[in-house]
């Protein structure tokens, strides 16, 4: 999976950064909406890469969101693109809602560095 955009979207009650990303595999053409979420409470560090297979449309739409968004890694930006998907209920981030997904259909992806 290569990722063709980033969006930081700040910490919610469980984690101290989340990421959405839209992500394809150039092999076999899937196209995913991507979370990367990173939390450095408590005894560690942990953190988790998720993909969820979306169809070509909405990965395209989140790809030029993204893409429209002038300070993606700001996760202060009041761009559309971040106000839109930084969500919260009830302290916790809800963007995937945005999303026509099946949740239980989640992928993992390896953090490479």
């Amino acid at each position: 999976m290569v990722l063709e955009g980033s969006l930081e979207l700040g910490p919610d009650s469980r984690s101290d950064e989340i990421a959405l990303q839209a992500a394809r595999c150039h092999g076999c053409a899937l196209t995913a909406v991507a979370v990367y979420e990173e939390s450095r409470r408590g005894a560690g560090e942990s953190w988790n890469h998720d993909g969820w297979q979306v169809p070509v449309v909405e990965f395209a739409t989140l790809r030029k969101e993204i893409a429209s968004c002038p300070r993606p890694r700001d996760k202060h930006c009041q761009c559309e693109a971040h106000e839109r998907y930084r969500l919260l209920r009830d302290g916790q981030w809800c963007g995937l809602e945005a999303f026509e997904i099946e949740l239980s259909a989640r992928f993992g992806l390896k953090r490479v560095v």
